[in-house]
């Protein structure tokens, strides 16, 4: 990998960022300096604004350009320690409303699952209202039992908080504990269990579920 690339993961992994975000920004990073074929601190801002001009990276939706746009002024303030000017229009954010699943069909749902990983992870998440990041990045040590509460790191905004977890909530983490005995991650890789679950997991088994019983959302 490019020592620039490498430079802009150290940094991230320093500044405490997701792994999701460092493998974004460095795939990016590692596709723009292969568009121009040298140096990512050799490139122009001039350049920069006509490579956004470029009818295969406008086709791109607002959050890719962005993503884009960010790794970019990630390496630039960072790393390069130079001012970036970038002169783009971003296409307009598409609205759509949210689809949410009602209590009965939570509740369905949740009473529909034979698989105890599966049926733990709907409670927790729809229990204490969180992201599926937040969820699946739940650490033994982040639940406290006395106190009712587990602690959510790096959540929105990468800020940390403690979130309520109810009664019911806890039995059934205690279910799930006694059955997979997780040591790590609460939710941990099928494959590595030093590794937590992946979202793109969660959201198949999930939808998979979800189709069984009728539920289209």
């Amino acid at each position: 990998m490019h020592t620039l690339i490498e430079q802009v993961k150290a940094e991230i992994t320093y500044r405490g960022y997701s792994q999701r975000t460092s493998k974004s920004y460095c795939a990016h990073l590692l596709k723009l300096r292969n568009y121009f074929n040298k140096s990512l601190d050799l490139i122009t801002d001039e350049e920069l604004n006509s490579f956004f001009q470029d009818p295969a990276i406008r086709k791109l939706s607002r959050a890719s350009q962005k993503l884009q746009i960010n790794s970019i002024w990630f390496l630039f303030k960072h790393i390069l320690h130079r001012p970036l000017n970038l002169d783009i229009t971003l296409p307009k954010a598409k609205s759509r409303a949210p689809i949410y699943l009602s209590r009965s069909d939570i509740q369905r749902l949740i009473a529909s699952c034979t698989d105890m990983r599966l049926k733990t992870l709907i409670i927790v998440c729809y229990g204490c209202g969180l992201r599926i990041g937040e969820l699946l990045r739940i650490k033994v040590t982040d639940i406290d039992g006395k106190r009712k509460t587990i602690l959510i790191e790096q959540g929105k905004g990468d800020k940390s908080r403690y979130v309520v977890v109810s009664e019911s909530v806890l039995k059934q983490l205690r279910c799930y504990w006694r059955v997979y005995r997780p040591s790590g991650w609460m939710f941990y890789s099928r494959w590595l269990m030093d590794k937590p679950m992946s979202p793109s997991s969660f959201r198949k088994s999930l939808r998979k579920q979800s189709h069984s019983i009728g539920l289209q959302q």
